[in-house]
């Protein structure tokens, strides 16, 4: 398999190659280009080195990957009154995409969205343009980290910007017809929570993992909704830390009467990030879920004598992930 280290020395190697070998056109060597001699084979080096990275497939255990450019956008709706994403878009993992493939099909979606990805005419014999569309908080706001091949399929990964844009609904492409496939994959990447080192990693956590072990990891532990942790004020610090721009992680652990919850809380760059794992105790089944916000809302109803925590997003979304007793 190839590193990134070994690509990169590989296309230095071919660069050098070519300019020590003995057949290099005479253009380089005329005097009226000596003067300028080094500042071409900086701009030759250079340009080998874009074409080789954007234009060369690189194989890693059978994984063609590309590099490629983006653009985000959005979905002129009072333009294109009556218009949604289904009718002439593909539905894939709660989101839309639509390949384009000639220049008169891209100039159309241009009135649809008016920040595409640039491409001239002569680019389609090479490339083709996806345009991909979210319509709800986990699905905007997203940007292509990676496209690939395997198996056959056309692999397009994403992941949440690191400051959120609620005009950030829809991404274009250009991607070079040697990935186009049929069977397309939009693959939605959450943000995991880091516990920076913190703690255990939390697919390691099973049911054997007791309050005792939580307590001693220093996690803010809650047992019946009882507060049970040395730190009983630790939740409210991570929360003052979040509202002070402070980064910052915490792990939950609550035992309930069917399983244990954990949670893992991390704020950096004014987002909050959620990982819940969920254990039953019959079964030791497991259930991981992913979530992403701003802030913290704590409420309380003094006639159940419980606090409620809660994760609220941009958009006014919330989810309840601690009640405690007092």
């Amino acid at each position: 398999m190839m590193t990134d280290n070994e690509f990169t020395n590989g296309v230095w190697e071919k660069y050098n190659n070519y300019v020590n070998t003995k057949y290099k056109d005479k253009f380089f060597i005329e005097n009226q280009y000596k003067k300028i001699k080094f500042h071409r084979k900086l701009s030759l080096a250079l340009n080998f080195i874009i074409v080789m990275i954007a234009c060369v497939g690189v194989t890693y255990a059978g994984v063609v990957t590309y590099k490629f450019i983006q653009k985000s956008t959005y979905t002129d709706f009072e333009k294109n009154r009556g218009y949604d994403y289904n009718q002439n878009m593909i539905p894939n993992n709660s989101m839309y995409y639509k390949k384009i493939y000639s220049y008169d099909e891209y100039l159309e979606a241009k009135k649809i969205w008016n920040n595409l990805v640039e491409i001239q005419p002569d680019d389609f014999h090479e490339y083709f343009i996806m345009i991909i569309a979210g319509e709800n908080y986990d699905t905007i706001s997203l940007y292509i980290d990676d496209i690939y091949v395997e198996n056959e399929e056309l692999n397009i990964k994403l992941r949440k910007t690191e400051k959120w844009d609620k005009n950030n609904t829809v991404i274009s492409t250009k991607i070079s017809k040697d990935l186009d496939r049929e069977t397309v994959n939009l693959i939605n990447i959450p943000n995991k929570a880091n516990t920076l080192g913190k703690y255990t990693d939390i697919e390691n956590i099973t049911i054997d993992y007791t309050i005792e072990d939580a307590k001693r990891d220093n996690c803010f532990v809650v047992d019946k909704n009882k507060i049970v942790s040395d730190d009983p004020e630790q939740l409210d610090k991570f929360i003052h830390n979040c509202e002070n721009s402070i980064e910052d992680c915490i792990r939950i652990y609550a035992k309930e009467p069917d399983g244990i919850l954990i949670e893992d809380l991390e704020y950096k760059n004014s987002r909050i990030n959620m990982t819940t794992k969920s254990i039953k105790f019959d079964s030791g089944e497991s259930k991981t879920y992913y979530r992403t916000g701003n802030k913290i809302r704590c409420a309380e109803d003094n006639k159940l004598s419980s606090r409620y925590y809660s994760l609220k997003d941009e958009i006014g979304n919330g989810a309840i992930f601690c009640i405690v007793h007092f």
